[in-house]
């Protein structure tokens, strides 16, 4: 699946966030969890309603 936000991301330790505009102009703050290993990064974003999460794997090309 292609995915393409334009925005600015933080990250500290294990957690990162995305910042970026929503479709509607607003603008938005996604938290989450990350982990790079063996060329696999894995985030874990928290998700709406609170306690859903989502999980996103991108593997290296």
């Amino acid at each position: 699946m292609r995915f393409d936000q334009d925005g600015r991301f933080t990250f500290a330790a294990d957690r990162i966030s995305f910042s970026y505009t929503d479709k509607k102009g607003q603008p938005r703050t996604d938290q989450g969890r990350f982990q790079l290993r063996n060329g696999l990064l894995t985030l874990v974003m928290a998700g709406y309603p609170e306690g859903n999460q989502s999980t996103y794997t991108l593997r290296q090309q």
